[in-house]
């Protein structure tokens, strides 16, 4: 397989993961402290740190998907016997 198509699946497998995991984190939060949604992210006041929790929570899942669905359409590694 070429490295091109390699390294796109390992970014591709790298913003599914952390998106999802990030996604996670905000459904755990939103459980936990549903107050907390509309408040932003970090206390840092500089975007993209600054986008609130529900925002983040909904950006997260949409790169999630994406990068789900693209990485389903890249090619496999194939094994050689």
């Amino acid at each position: 397989m070429k490295l091109r198509t390699e390294t796109q699946r390992a970014l591709l497998s790298t913003l599914f993961v952390f998106g999802l995991l990030t996604w996670v984190y905000v459904v755990i939060l939103q459980v936990a402290h549903p107050e907390w949604l509309s408040e932003p992210l970090t206390h840092i006041a500089v975007f993209p740190f600054n986008v609130r929790v529900d925002l983040t929570g909904m950006g997260a899942f949409v790169v999630s998907a994406l990068a789900f669905f693209f990485l389903q359409l890249t090619p496999k590694r194939e094994e050689k016997k």
